[in-house]
């Protein structure tokens, strides 16, 4: 996906003010696979030291920096990342189309547990993002809205809502284009490196045409949860690689098995051990 950036961008006061280092963070931020146009979204920040470079602790430094200086907000517990001025900037003013907002509500989806959804929407209540019943924040109404709560079921469900945080687990409407619902991660496996797994596996099968039904997802995430997370993530990447319509663990390699007991050493080694041609 393509990103806006704004000719004022390197003028801009505060991109002056920063570190060099800190201003290449932030344009990887900006312009990262792994951002969205919301500007929230999952990011481990070992990502962003691979992915220009830089040593952990420059990484760490620099993001502290773009904090307190206001352009983005970081909740270290689930490694999210928010622009704050984002969806600003590659949007109208945050003007949204239908299809932007369920775009952006879907992003949202994805990291829903964060403390950043509540703070994003309060940001741009004026953009009036159709995000699930119990994230919608009071001051987004208008008195306008008021009124007109009790015209339609639909203003009652996306409109005048009190804001009560969603359940784990708690079921919710369908978030973006495609119907799909948000994803609900067993607590074994909710980690960021999982989440980012299975959404190169949803997008794994949405290119190639197998698009996963709910019951699908229901019956995988289970599948992986019995396996743990690390196992999960291989078998997921796994999948990918091989172009895979289902997950399939890779199959193990006998020859580098180590022996159940220490009796087994000898006969292990003498069947690793290439044959002499006769």
């Amino acid at each position: 996906m393509y990103r806006t950036i704004d000719g004022c961008f390197w003028t801009d006061l505060k991109v002056r003010s920063l570190k060099t280092n800190d201003k290449l963070i932030f344009l990887y931020l900006i312009t990262g696979p792994l951002a969205t146009i919301s500007g929230v979204y999952c990011l481990p920040l070992h990502m962003i030291a691979h992915g220009i470079g830089l040593g952990m602790a420059r990484v760490r430094a620099g993001i502290k920096a773009l904090i307190a200086a206001g352009m983005i907000d970081f909740d270290e517990t689930l490694s999210v990342v928010w622009v704050r001025n984002m969806l600003k900037h590659q949007t109208h003013g945050g003007k949204l189309s239908p299809k932007l907002a369920a775009a952006v509500a879907s992003d949202l989806g994805k990291v829903r547990d964060s403390p950043l959804v509540p703070k994003f929407l309060e940001h741009y209540a004026a953009s009036r993002i159709p995000y699930p019943i119990g994230y919608l924040i009071p001051s987004a109404l208008s008195d306008t809205d008021t009124e007109r709560e009790t015209e339609t079921d639909t203003e009652r469900e996306t409109v005048a809502v009190p804001a009560t945080p969603i359940a784990a687990g708690a079921a919710t409407k369908p978030l973006n284009s495609d119907g799909e619902l948000p994803l609900v991660i067993p607590a074994e496996i909710d980690t960021p490196e999982f989440r980012l797994a299975w959404e190169d596996w949803r997008r794994h099968r949405k290119e190639i045409k197998k698009k996963l039904t709910p019951l699908a997802v229901e019956k995988q995430v289970k599948l992986l949860a019995g396996l743990g997370a690390a196992r999960a993530i291989a078998a997921i990447e796994h999948s990918i690689a091989n172009g895979y319509t289902g997950i399939i663990e890779p199959k193990p390699t006998s020859r580098t098995q180590p022996p159940a007991s220490e009796t087994d050493i000898a006969a292990w080694i003498a069947r690793s051990m290439p044959k002499e041609p006769k």
